[in-house]
């Protein structure tokens, strides 16, 4: 299993506790449930960044895993408000980031290298 942290800026911000918990461990689950098959290494990488245009913090969890399925793949990312069926820990991640903003948001789409997913979470932002 590999695992890589970015942080492409110098970020002094708390983020709530758990909050990126389910994502990880929904990547680790899918990526575990790949390698095996086809000689493929379980790979995780997490992300940190600023849209300073936005005001918001980005963090992004790529993972190689098998992706959405077909049926759940849509043209555009699903954001966790929207989705029909729903993990419970997703659940809980999108009641977290309602109470911290109407502008905390969370998506979940297959990368566009199609090896795997992404799941990315905004967060309000102050300098």
């Amino acid at each position: 299993m590999t695992f890589k942290i970015n942080t492409n800026v110098n970020l002094d911000h708390e983020i709530p506790a758990f909050l990126i918990q389910p994502i990880v461990e929904n990547a680790l689950w899918h990526g575990v449930e790949m390698s095996g098959r086809e000689g493929i290494i379980p790979e995780i990488e997490l992300s940190f960044d600023v849209d300073t245009n936005l005001n918001l913090l980005i963090i992004s969890v790529l993972d190689n895993g098998r992706g959405l399925t077909k049926a759940s793949n849509l043209k555009t990312p699903i954001k966790i408000s929207e989705a029909k069926r729903q993990s419970h820990g997703l659940n809980i991640l999108r009641e977290r980031l309602r109470l911290i903003s109407e502008r905390a948001e969370f998506r979940l789409a297959n990368r566009k290298d199609q090896r795997g997913c992404i799941a990315t979470i905004s967060l309000p932002y102050r300098n």
